[in-house]
């Protein structure tokens, strides 16, 4: 069996398809356009805020290390 997998599968030409069927399709296609556009906001959203979560841990963890070692000079 041959594996679709990664390759996109091809539609029938418009000819084919019967004039009533393009319009819906037509609407149908635009609105899964912009539930896609929107889910890929909201993924690079999740990811930007991953980033900053870990950028802040990172900042933490350096201004620890770094009293440490404020201290272990005074002493």
């Amino acid at each position: 069996m041959k594996s679709n997998k990664g390759k996109s599968t091809t539609r029938k030409p418009e000819e084919t398809r019967p004039t009533e069927n393009k319009k819906k399709t037509e609407e149908e296609e635009k609105k899964k356009k912009k539930k896609k556009k929107k889910k890929k906001k909201k993924k690079k959203k999740k990811k930007k805020k991953k980033k900053k979560k870990k950028k802040k841990k990172r900042k933490k963890k350096v201004k620890l290390k770094m009293t440490m070692m404020n201290r272990k000079k005074k002493t």
